[in-house]
């Protein structure tokens, strides 16, 4: 059967080129796709949150008859669950894996202005957060094509054509970016004389 490979076409080098020019940057996580499953109940749209760094801090407007007993949070290496006063207010998966036996939790401000906030300590720092809410990811232009790239096809030894990619680079920057860069091959790593491992036709 014939076997598809990647080959140089004349005048091309390198191989994979992206259709705009501008340095590589190296990838620091390889096939990280953001969704955050957190959802803001009715009556808490001002909570908010900031990546730190090695932390993320996430503040939740309480009223002023609050008290710690009210609180219930649960913490795990992916999700938390919190309820003030009986109702849920967070639950879902995260990003990533946090250390749950660094997070911490306080109420900050007076009267109109409290808030409970939240500390989540990362495990094992790897870059910074994308996304915590759902409304994160609905926001960001999915389908929008920030960048493009292509690949020459042969067949056995003829050119076969070329296959153009359009990334999604503001839905999954990091995943776009990892692609964007081994197409490049720039970096010593490329898909250059790779080969298909199966065409499925009218799929993929």
């Amino acid at each position: 059967r014939n076997t598809l490979r990647l080959q140089k076409s004349r005048g091309v080098s390198p191989l994979f080129r992206s259709a705009r020019s501008r340095p590589v940057i190296t990838p620091t996580r390889t096939g990280v796709e953001t969704r955050a499953l957190l959802g803001k109940p009715e009556g808490y749209e001002g909570i908010h949150w900031k990546d730190l760094g090695a932390e993320v801090r996430l503040s939740v407007p309480i009223a002023p008859d609050v008290s710690r007993r009210d609180i219930q949070l649960k913490w795990f290496p992916s999700r938390i669950d919190l309820k003030i006063k009986g109702k849920d207010i967070l639950a879902g998966k995260l990003e990533q894996v946090i250390d749950e036996e660094e997070c911490i939790w306080s109420i900050e401000g007076e009267d109109e202005d409290r808030e409970l906030e939240l500390i989540l300590t990362k495990k094992g720092y790897d870059g910074p957060w994308e996304a915590i809410f759902e409304e994160d990811v609905k926001t960001r232009g999915s389908e929008e094509v920030v960048d493009e790239c292509w690949m020459d096809i042969s067949i056995g030894d003829k050119p076969a054509g070329r296959i153009i990619f359009g990334l999604f680079g503001n839905a999954v920057p990091l995943t776009s970016e990892n692609f964007r860069v081994l197409c490049e091959g720039t970096t010593g790593k490329s898909y250059k004389n790779s080969r298909f491992h199966r065409i499925i036709p009218e799929f993929m």
